[in-house]
């Protein structure tokens, strides 16, 4: 279907912090303000080991769903696509 749209979740969202430029910490951030950019494209949930982290994130962009446990969000949410935003060593 060309139209459809696709449920997305960021794993990693990071934590957003104070300075100039983008840092490894806070590329999830980055990542969901991307994703906003596709219509086709609907942000379902974070995915973070942090609460204090994911609650930041969660309140920033309006999202719902957050979840601490990978695998939880995965069989809850069955997203169409993640969006993996960790340092390139950890995907």
């Amino acid at each position: 279907d060309t139209m459809k749209t696709y449920t997305t979740a960021v794993v990693g969202v990071g934590k957003l912090t104070r300075g100039s430029g983008l840092d490894g910490a806070k590329i999830g951030y980055q990542h969901a303000i991307n994703l906003a950019g596709f219509p086709r494209v609907r942000l379902a949930a974070g995915i973070d080991l942090s609460p204090e982290n994911l609650a930041a994130w969660q309140e920033k962009f309006g999202i719902d769903r957050g979840y601490l446990d990978f695998d939880e969000a995965l069989r809850d949410l069955q997203p169409d696509t993640l969006c993996i935003a960790t340092y390139v060593g950890l995907h």
